[in-house]
């Protein structure tokens, strides 16, 4: 299975953060990209719980 996502960019003082947001609909899901190899998934509890659904 494949989720694609719509990529954003915030700048913060001098750290650039990726913001990450599925194209599928999860409202209040959010993943920040922290560097190459790891990310942290933001979101409400039910939106947690439709995307363990789906993976």
């Amino acid at each position: 299975m494949q989720i694609t996502f719509y990529k954003y960019e915030v700048t913060l003082g001098k750290k650039t953060y990726r913001i990450l947001s599925p194209t599928i609909t999860f409202p209040n899901l959010y993943v920040i990209s922290t560097d190459v190899k790891g990310a942290i998934i933001l979101g409400d509890e039910s939106c947690l719980v439709n995307l363990s659904k789906v993976l």
